[in-house]
């Protein structure tokens, strides 16, 4: 948390913006929720007052509220105080206006100069005082156009230039400017580095104790910790364009190069701190099969070379090193172990098109899952998770040709080759032990991991005493929500900003300029070389990733192999596949079916429809249970460049700063708790996944209604769950 005194409220001055720490959970000031930034136009602790104005949508009213209450909440957390950020057109002098631009903010100006005069006494004063319809009198124009003048005037930090902005029902109105395209001059030395004084000295030690210190924290993290604490020059409020691109409504600013130390500088004092000798902590031996996926040498590209973006993906997961908990226990002392992570990389571009994180064991519905995560508009999918992301700076979509998924991992899980008739989707194998057939996709998690390493006391380090005093579990605190607020984050800023320098550049990418940053690549081929990706409506592509199954047909029922489940479908029946018929074998087709729903699958018919059938009488009672739930219950009962990288490390440590920022307030949340038995971890990460089951029902219930009417049993139970339900749930948490 970036702060510059010891208490967050002491920043709080005049024309200072507050910013919301969690939309999803809004503060209340004077019966508004605060989801979006607002500047302070007046403030007086005397008389316990002050007035903000929004600076995001539409302008409306000011919003008195509290001081003592502003305070308060600031202390804790739910609001922070940041510096304001102005639009460049609101920074250049009057002489540069044009006359047309002169007669306006004139004309604007003189309709409200009589407020201005004692701006205070307007802004306390009730709607009864009439004071703005005397203006508006006065002036010869509408009472609106006082109040939108005015209004326009407090947002832009109550200056006169201000007025030329657009005001009333356009004042959220996106930037439309164009960029020209024009000839560059001489690229300038870049001077960076800085004589260091004896503080700076002081602070290198200091970060270089830590270094020593917490386990798994890199010399890189730890030079970007040391320049977020002790170098940033502000945290303000983000632009528009800013928040498109990193998703954040702040940005860490640092100073400029010339005034901060640089990499070489720390590095060369942390060399002389330890003698010359840097350990390489946290190194463990290492077994023949991790020695050849790790060390051995290699082709590099493995034969394989994508042509454009959207021809490969490949798609790996890890057990992320992060202890989590329920986010249906408000004390976070309900512990889930750790998750399951996926990422699906495009190979041509090595930007990350997909995402998911359960708590399930790698299966073909997880591996659909992450697919579908892939393929599908990322926007849509984070407002179904309830997170405040802007995801339009995560582009790629649609469905691609081949996917490359883990030997070892999947290997009887899923099938080689076409997933089924109806996507498009080749899989394919990767050697044993050999990583790199995935080119890059191993680097992604590590990357990932360097941002909770040394910051979140519920991450697992290598070291082994820790792992014995499970210090991880006993400290976790963040919940899969919040794992996925984070890695979202982390995949837009990564796509958009971060350089890989290792990305081998084509020679027609370098003629065109094209920068090694994975959405500038993907860009540039969706332009160069398209039509890798086809477009399949996600309705369509959620049902044809559904698992395929073998029904028979039997007189009175049709036979699910493989479960033992009899269903009932009219459409056998009106054909006559059901009829008994002398000497025939009887009629097998296929089907397919979500695991977490019994109660209805879809008969693949001989024209590829696809038709309904539901649970015979005698199996109703498994209507809404899982295939695993039957399961388990019938075994129971025998029934680059300098300007890039300075984008890259504000962009990152932004990052950081939000994740410290939400491992802090989880922290706060947490309640002291017994590390518990690995019986009940299992049982509760049973739940979890549950609980993540029915999010996967949802969206397969909204694909077959899409594309055909089935009448499912009623539930019982809402299929949404809201978080202020703890208390019909703690019966399940209490052991």
């Amino acid at each position: 948390m970036l702060a510059v005194s010891e208490f967050p409220s002491d920043d709080l001055v005049h024309f200072s913006v507050i910013s919301p720490s969690n939309v999803d959970a809004p503060v209340r000031l004077n019966g508004r929720a605060i989801t979006e930034n607002h500047l302070v136009v007046y403030l007086d602790s005397y008389s316990d007052l002050v007035v903000l104005i929004n600076q995001e949508s539409k302008t409306i009213a000011p919003l008195h509220v509290s001081y003592n209450e502003l305070v308060l909440h600031i202390e804790n957390y739910d609001l922070m105080v940041v510096e304001p950020v102005w639009n460049p057109k609101t920074l250049v002098s009057e002489e540069e206006l044009s006359v047309k631009q002169k007669e306006k903010f004139e004309r604007r100006y003189s309709a409200i100069s009589s407020l201005i005069i004692d701006i205070d006494a307007v802004l306390r004063n009730s709607v009864g005082d009439k004071v703005f319809a005397n203006a508006a009198e006065a002036a010869g124009v509408t009472r609106q156009f006082v109040y939108d003048t005015f209004y326009s005037f407090l947002r832009h930090g109550c200056r006169k230039i201000g007025l030329l902005m657009p005001q009333g029902k356009d004042s959220a109105e996106k930037d439309r400017s164009t960029i020209h395209f024009v000839k560059k001059g001489r690229v300038p030395v870049n001077f960076q580095g800085m004589e260091l004084l004896q503080k700076d000295e002081d602070i290198i030690k200091q970060y270089i104790r830590k270094y020593a210190k917490t386990p798994s924290l890199t010399i890189q993290d730890t030079f970007k910790q040391m320049l977020k604490d002790k170098y940033f020059q502000t945290r303000r409020a983000a632009t528009p364009q800013e928040q498109r691109e990193t998703g954040f409504r702040t940005v860490v600013e640092l100073k400029k190069p010339h005034e901060r130390p640089t990499y070489n500088q720390f590095y060369y004092r942390l060399n002389n701190y330890f003698d010359g000798n840097i350990a390489k902590r946290d190194r463990g031996k290492k077994n023949p099969m991790e020695a050849a996926a790790n060390n051995d040498g290699r082709e590099g590209n493995s034969n394989v070379h994508a042509s454009g973006p959207g021809e490969i993906y490949y798609l790996d997961e890890t057990p992320f090193p992060e202890e989590l908990v329920s986010i249906f226990d408000p004390e976070r002392k309900t512990k889930i172990g750790k998750a399951t992570v996926y990422f699906v990389v495009d190979n041509f571009s090595d930007a990350i098109s997909g995402l998911y994180i359960t708590t399930e064991s790698p299966s073909f519905a997880t591996v659909k899952e992450a697919i579908f995560n892939a393929c599908r508009d990322k926007q849509k999918w984070v407002d179904e998770l309830g997170l405040d992301i802007d995801a339009s700076g995560w582009k790629p979509k649609r469905v691609p040709q081949i996917i490359y998924v883990d030997n070892d991992v999947f290997k009887g899980e899923v099938s080689e080759g076409p997933i089924t008739a109806g996507v498009p989707i080749t899989v394919k194998f990767g050697r044993v032990g050999r990583g790199d057939d995935k080119k890059m996709g191993e680097q992604h998690f590590e990357l990932a991991m360097k941002l909770f390493r040394g910051k979140s006391k519920g991450h697992e380090t290598d070291s082994k005493l820790d792992k014995a005093r499970q210090v991880a579990r006993k400290n976790a605190c963040l919940t899969i929500n919040e794992l996925y607020d984070i890695l979202i984050r982390y995949i837009i800023v990564r796509n958009n900003k971060i350089q890989n320098k290792q990305f081998p550049l084509t020679f027609e990418m370098a003629r065109d300029g094209v920068k090694r940053i994975p959405q500038h690549v993907w860009d540039w081929g969706a332009e160069n070389r398209p039509g890798y990706t086809m477009y399949v409506p996600e309705s369509q592509l959620y049902l044809d990733l559904l698992e395929t199954g073998t029904v028979t047909c039997h007189k009175t029922h049709l036979l699910l192999q493989g479960h033992g489940l009899k269903y009932t479908c009219d459409w056998t029946k009106e054909e006559g596949y059901q009829d008994r018929k002398k000497g025939k074998k009887l009629y097998q087709f296929k089907c397919r079916y979500h695991r977490g729903i019994a109660g209805c699958i879809l008969i693949v018919t001989p024209d590829n429809r696809l038709v309904p059938a539901y649970l015979e009488q005698d199996d109703a009672i498994y209507a809404q249970c899982s295939f695993k739930e039957i399961k388990e219950h019938k075994s129971s009962d025998p029934d680059g460049d300098q300007e890039l990288y300075e984008s890259e490390l504000s962009a990152y440590l932004t990052l950081m700063d939000h994740f410290e920022d939400t491992v802090k307030k989880a922290e706060k949340e947490r309640r002291p708790s017994s590390t518990g038995t690995i019986q009940q971890i299992r049982k509760n990460r049973r739940f979890e996944a549950l609980l993540d089951q029915q999010r996967q029902i949802v969206s397969f219930l909204n694909a077959v209604q899409d594309t055909m009417t089935v009448n499912l049993p009623a539930q019982e139970h809402s299929d949404e769950i809201e978080l202020d339900e703890h208390d019909s749930r703690d019966s399940f948490y209490d052991n």
